[in-house]
């Protein structure tokens, strides 16, 4: 979600930087020679990319997700202490409710406003709060640059006996079979970074052959894998039922999955670069850590893995696709396969291009990209805009691919579905044809 997405995961366009050919060349010489000697296995960050020109007022793009979804007759309220902001009017700045579930508003503010916020459902009597139901204190942001903030209200204060809430009751477990999902608590502070659980899905060829050992695929998000009781807006990706489906048919071999949990710091950890509009992003080298020295031992010494690299892959959406592309670059010698669905290609004016362009991964992974044609919807020029734009990085890092020694269809797909916007339905209706690309069995 991201989320999400994404999720912070837009890029600024070229006539958004206001130079000139020769001034954009000239600007970019040292990011370009930077990038070259960056992208290597186990690199420090490239540089950020050019500053924009400074103007008087900061665009902000607020992006929602909400615990549960609200009934068409309730509507998502943002209270600030700007007049953009509403003046701290529990129900003046009204969020749109999006196809994906999420809710969303742009907002200009003064450069360099200190922002205090907060989400209500048009009262203060229904605040956002914290999960365990406390008070939270305001949320802050400081304006210096053009950002896309992408947040998660975990729920709201229950009104007063006058005015009843009316949020519904959250989904229902909807995993396939409980005795084959395993969880595990506590990852992630060894490298930096906050706890969060794994959730370990075993084939039932696992308890039929107890002999037998099993290739892995990682995912990121992985509250949004098997249950829509847990997933963003109670949608899940059904990967239980897609991948019982297959193997039953023999389509592809038996699979454990191990699903990691994101965490409030989602954005930071799944984008290789540090970029001044998302503060905090650019830890992924912490994020590698986690599941490179935590999660992917204690998989290993736990459960009965095939832990070499030809069975080991690595798979996300939105930023959790530029992760996972990412994580085959820095370590080939771990993950031989990657599934990024949606992914943020144009992070930090498309660093991960620059990266697989000047030192392709080896040996090569096989790679699985896709892109929806209505991945931001096309209802605003905003939203067909940035569409448009990721579709044009998809169609460009193919590209790279190719030139990387990989054939189309072969070592990599690079895929596009109609009418498929950046929502965890749509992966979950496509995620078959990613496990049939990567890991179809021989015929």
């Amino acid at each position: 979600m991201e989320p999400t997405g994404s999720e912070g995961d837009g890029r600024r366009s070229a006539n958004q930087r206001g130079s000139t050919p020769r001034e954009r060349s000239s600007v970019w010489l040292l990011p370009v020679l930077i990038a070259v000697l960056a992208c290597s296995p186990r690199s420090a960050p490239l540089a950020p990319s050019p500053a924009k020109p400074e103007s008087a007022l900061v665009p902000l793009h607020f992006v929602v997700a909400t615990p549960t979804v609200l009934p068409p007759d309730r509507s998502l309220h943002l209270a600030g202490n700007v007049a953009a902001l509403g003046a701290w009017r529990p129900d003046a700045v009204k969020l749109a409710r999006g196809e994906d579930g999420k809710w969303r508003v742009d907002v200009a503010v003064e450069r360099d406003a200190p922002l205090e916020f907060k989400f209500t459902l048009g009262s203060w009597i229904e605040v956002e709060m914290a999960a365990n139901g406390a008070d939270i204190a305001n949320r802050r942001h400081l304006a210096h640059d053009e950002a896309t903030l992408e947040l998660v209200v975990a729920r709201f204060a229950v009104a007063s006996a006058t005015t009843p809430a009316t949020l519904p009751t959250p989904p229902a477990s909807t995993v396939l079979d409980p005795a084959r999902l395993r969880h595990h608590a506590g990852f992630g502070p060894k490298s930096g970074l906050p706890a969060r659980p794994i959730h370990v899905w075993l084939p039932l060829e696992y308890a039929r052959d107890t002999t037998a050992r099993f290739p892995v695929l990682y995912l990121h998000d992985g509250q949004n894998c098997f249950d829509a009781a847990t997933a963003f807006a109670g949608r899940e990706w059904q990967v239980d039922e897609t991948c019982d489906r297959l193997v039953a048919a023999g389509v592809i071999p038996p699979r454990i999955v191990v699903a990691i949990e994101n965490s409030a710091e989602r954005i930071g950890e799944y984008s290789p670069t540090a970029v001044a509009r998302h503060p905090g992003s650019g830890r992924a080298a912490a994020h590698a850590r986690l599941l490179l020295d935590e999660v992917k031992p204690f998989v290993d010494a736990t459960y009965r893995t095939r832990p070499e690299r030809a069975a080991t892959a690595v798979g996300g959406s939105s930023l959790g696709g530029l992760v996972s592309l990412w994580l085959v670059h820095e370590h080939p010698e771990t993950f031989a396969a990657a599934a990024a669905l949606s992914p943020a290609l144009g992070w930090d004016e498309r660093w991960i291009h620059r990266c697989f362009t000047e030192q392709p991964p080896e040996p090569l992974a096989r790679i699985w990209l896709d892109m929806g044609t209505r991945e931001w919807g096309d209802a605003t020029p905003e939203q067909a805009r940035r569409t448009d734009e990721w579709l044009a990085d998809l169609a460009a890092f193919a590209e790279v691919l190719a030139s990387n020694g990989l054939a189309a269809g072969v070592g990599f797909a690079a895929r596009t579905f109609e009418g498929a916007i950046h929502d965890e339905s749509a992966w979950a209706a496509r995620f078959e044809d990613v496990l049939r690309f990567l890991f179809a069995a021989p015929p």
